[in-house]
């Protein structure tokens, strides 16, 4: 009966006394504790949001150099198409002039073949006419 009455008032023993002690130093410690990894696992996020935001820095940095190269492409590309089809054009019109070239000298080569021809022809009648004159009338 008195226990109950104690009880009721919120007296304890000795015993439990001690016991609810322990309790709280255990408690206070795991408090403790709980509060280390609080702070300890903090500060990892603090780091991780700094990797984080870093990481981000970076790969936003490599988007707009990706972004930068592609255009460069793009551009290298057109001038390599551009350069490519001045090329061919101005290969068709080494080919024509070489043509055109080609054939005014056959058409040179044919003259000389018809001016030799030719020279070749008056050097025969020259001769016959030399020899059939007169070597009297060479001679004055």
């Amino acid at each position: 009966m008195i226990k109950r009455t104690l009880k009721r008032f919120g007296v304890v023993g000795p015993r439990h006394y001690r016991h609810l002690l322990e309790q709280l130093a255990k408690a206070k410690a795991r408090n403790a504790k709980l509060i280390q990894d609080l702070d300890a696992a903090r500060a990892d996020a603090r780091a991780s949001k700094g990797k984080v935001e870093e990481s981000v820095k970076a790969l936003r940095k490599r988007q707009a150099d990706e972004e930068q190269h592609t255009r460069r492409i793009e551009k290298l590309t057109g001038e390599l198409g551009r350069a490519k089809s001045e090329s061919r054009q101005r290969f068709e019109a080494v080919k024509r002039d070489l043509a055109l070239a080609r054939e005014a000298l056959m058409v040179v080569d044919v003259k000389l073949d018809i001016l030799e021809g030719a020279a070749n022809v008056l050097d025969i009648r020259t001769r016959v006419l030399t020899s059939q004159r007169d070597p009297a009338t060479e001679r004055v």
